[in-house]
């Protein structure tokens, strides 16, 4: 859930203001849109989640969407390789490693929005 919050505020703090955040797992986007988590329950993750919340209704278009692994190919392998000399990396282009993914998240998406 942190991943989410931070990677949400640098959206926000880098001036993104029409935002789709798409994820696989199931757990976290149904947490974001449940209403609050009971402190009790976990207290760190109900205020990591209530700071999602609060990025997420911000003065922006910020669209959660779950998908499968397969619909999002290059966020899987990003989540899978780790960058153990760096503590945030921001890539203006794809790793030469997954554009080939790129391509494909690509063509998907192209072919979904012909879909009537």
């Amino acid at each position: 859930m942190d991943a989410f919050r931070y990677g949400l505020q640098i959206l926000w703090d880098s001036g993104r203001r029409k935002v789709l955040v798409q994820s696989s797992l199931r757990e976290a986007v149904e947490l974001l849109e449940r209403e609050q988590v009971p402190v009790a329950d976990n207290p760190s993750l109900a205020l990591i989640s209530q700071k999602c919340r609060e990025l997420i209704q911000a003065y922006w278009v910020c669209q959660l969407s779950l998908v499968n692994e397969q619909a999002n190919l290059c966020a899987n392998w990003l989540a899978t390789h780790q960058h153990e000399d760096k503590d945030t990396l921001i890539f203006f282009a794809p790793p030469q490693e997954m554009r080939h993914l790129y391509q494909s998240d690509h063509a998907q998406e192209r072919a979904a929005s012909r879909v009537p």
